[in-house]
């Protein structure tokens, strides 16, 4: 006689049909020295393996794609671990996405409404930070698209204020950023050599044309 293990802990929207499919990981930082630095986030995220082994996935069918720590997602098309997620969510492979927050899956639209349709299509549930969505579930499905349209308004948000910060810099201090003109140089005195090539004073001085260099 065969039974079924149950699972105390395991939502009702996880049926055995899910679990009979794998669980994706994704896992995502925006740079290197995130990774470096925040390994407390990194880790968390990597426990998202516990929650679904609790919910009942064998080892042997949870995927960790962990290819894009280090990575971006501002930009649509950079990514190659999510790539890998949606390309076997296509295929009917997964049975649950599990990641700590919608902005790890993706800060443009453009990508979130794309693996959104795709978990929709193929009856993938979201899990985010541990709480299903059933993007078959009207409220559900509303909340998530909003977490995908705040997650861009806050990467915009943050891009906003940085870029207002730099030019208000330039302009009291008369800095000038990025890479100084063909046969200029910034004087030693404008700014340390090390950073000539993107930062320079207003101080620029002229160099004769046998001593130009690609800086």
């Amino acid at each position: 006689m065969t039974t079924t293990a149950t699972f105390s802990s395991r939502p009702a929207g996880i049926t055995d049909s899910h679990v009979a499919r794998y669980a994706l990981i994704y896992l995502r930082q925006s740079s290197l020295s995130q990774v470096e630095h925040n390994v407390g986030s990194t880790a968390r995220q990597y426990k998202a393996k516990d929650l679904a082994q609790e919910w009942g996935w064998p080892e042997d069918r949870i995927i960790v794609v962990d290819d894009d720590l280090g990575t971006s997602s501002t930009q649509a098309g950079k990514r190659r671990g999510f790539a890998h997620v949606l390309d076997l969510i296509n295929r009917g492979q997964v049975g649950a996405l599990f990641t700590v927050h919608a902005d790890r899956l993706a800060r443009n639209l453009l990508e979130f409404a794309q693996i959104v349709t795709l978990c929709e299509k193929h009856f993938v549930p979201l899990v985010i930070d541990g709480e299903l969505k059933d993007l078959h579930e009207t409220h559900d499905r509303l909340l998530t698209i909003l977490l995908g349209v705040f997650a861009e308004h806050e990467n915009r948000d943050r891009a906003h204020k940085l870029r207002s910060a730099m030019i208000a810099k330039i302009r009291d201090h008369h800095y000038a950023q990025g890479t100084p003109p063909a046969g200029y140089d910034a004087t030693p005195d404008a700014a340390l050599p090390a950073m000539r090539g993107r930062v320079w004073g207003g101080t620029g001085a002229r160099v004769p044309i046998r001593q130009w260099s690609r800086l």
